[in-house]
């Protein structure tokens, strides 16, 4: 069974967003899983669209791929971790991965809402997973994978440069 939300058209989400921008703009997110089969397609979790995949391993590439039935239609295309978020990390010595995922879900999950929120009517797959890789990765400086704001917005603000950073290393 999936949650409310994942049948809310792109005028609800307007209607919502009020009440909800918490989650869109702190790329909060839920887990997505095959439990550890390797069979995502028959016993994944959190699957909502359609011929629209994107595999997340770790701090390997991330595989994306859209049909065109929802996001553009964009062929297999294979998206590095951030090159800049992986070279903070080693220069201090690693982060916590909890919760990693559930970020990585987030960015995904707001990137597509704020799309829509802002006209698109088949959002770019690329663009969410670049959200998602950015904030999956952003998590790891944080214990948890939390990030406490003092103020709204705090968070975007410190994620907006390494996501900025990621679309030019991928333009290359």
């Amino acid at each position: 069974m999936l949650p409310e939300w994942a049948y809310w058209s792109p005028d609800k989400w307007k209607w919502v967003y009020g009440k909800c921008c918490e989650i869109v703009d702190n790329r909060l997110g839920w887990d997505i899983t095959d439990f550890g089969s390797g069979d995502f397609y028959r016993k994944g979790k959190g699957r909502v669209l359609i011929g629209e995949v994107s595999m997340v391993n770790g701090s390997s590439d991330i595989i994306a791929y859209s049909d065109g039935s929802f996001f553009t239609a964009s062929p297999v295309n294979s998206l590095p971790v951030s090159h800049v978020i992986r070279n903070e990390l080693e220069r201090h010595l690693g982060g916590d991965t909890t919760g990693c995922g559930d970020n990585f879900a987030g960015g995904v999950i707001a990137s597509v809402v704020d799309q829509l929120i802002n006209g698109s009517s088949n959002p770019y797959l690329t663009e969410a997973c670049s959200w998602g890789i950015v904030s999956g990765g952003y998590a790891c400086f944080h214990m948890g994978g939390t990030y406490f704001e003092k103020n709204h917005g705090e968070k975007m603000a410190r994620l907006r440069p390494y996501y900025e950073y990621y679309r030019e290393q991928i333009s290359k």
